[in-house]
């Protein structure tokens, strides 16, 4: 025996190729809101048809009751015209984000992203529930905003 392999050659990998025009198309945002549990606005982004304090309690209501009844906090809910409310829980505060779309997967990670950059700045005074903005770190929300049409 020669000491040759008769093994047919390894063929390496194809790389991977991400082409942004692959990625799922990212929707615009109306509204984003930090809020307490108790439905407190403590840092609100874009645009609010309402009063935000007013807008912000309801939502946070919605989740409370859908917890009750269902035994589930809400992620997520579509909107009559369209537009998905999506929900970021965290240990002291939750996030919500009106998209005029169904937001991409991207855009749900960096809402997670949010929540977890804010609570980890301001995790003192949440953990102590001191809810006061003038103490809190803002952070602001990696996404691109579009006006509410009234």
């Amino acid at each position: 025996m020669s000491g040759q392999s008769t093994a047919a050659p390894r063929r390496m990998p194809t790389p991977m190729r991400v082409n942004r025009l692959d990625r799922a198309p990212e929707s615009a945002v109306n509204t984003v809101a930090i809020v307490t549990p108790s439905g407190l606005p403590l840092f609100t982004y874009g645009s609010f048809a309402l009063d935000e304090a007013l807008v912000a309690g309801i939502l946070s209501a919605f989740d409370s009751i859908s917890e009750e009844v269902f035994g589930s906090r809400v992620h997520k809910t579509e909107l009559a015209e369209g537009h998905v409310l999506h929900f970021a829980h965290g240990e002291h505060v939750v996030i919500l984000a009106v998209f005029i779309d169904e937001p991409s997967p991207r855009q749900i990670e960096q809402l997670r992203g949010m929540l977890t950059t804010f609570e980890a700045a301001n995790n003192g005074p949440l953990s102590r529930q001191q809810y006061d903005t003038e103490y809190l770190h803002e952070i602001h929300p990696p996404f691109t905003f579009q006006a509410v049409n009234r």
